[in-house]
């Protein structure tokens, strides 16, 4: 009992999700420029490849569940 961590809603787990990705895409977008990219362009820039980076991240989470049901 003493090991279990609290757990969290799956929507506030992929919102953290989006906004990991986000800021890995504006620190890619921010590579070679004067200048960060704002949030808002890197949102935009993270949109596009949101769809396949949340099938892996869905895809992680219900290979965790099966080793956690296993055990």
């Amino acid at each position: 009992m003493e090991n279990e961590e609290p757990k969290q809603s799956s929507s506030s787990e992929m919102r953290k999700a989006w906004f990991d990705h986000v800021r890995k895409t504006r620190v890619k977008m921010s590579r070679g420029q004067k200048t960060k990219a704002t949030h808002r362009e890197a949102m935009k820039a993270a949109s596009v490849g949101w769809a396949a980076e949340k099938a892996k991240l869905l895809r992680k989470i219900a290979r965790e569940e099966r080793k956690k049901s296993k055990s």
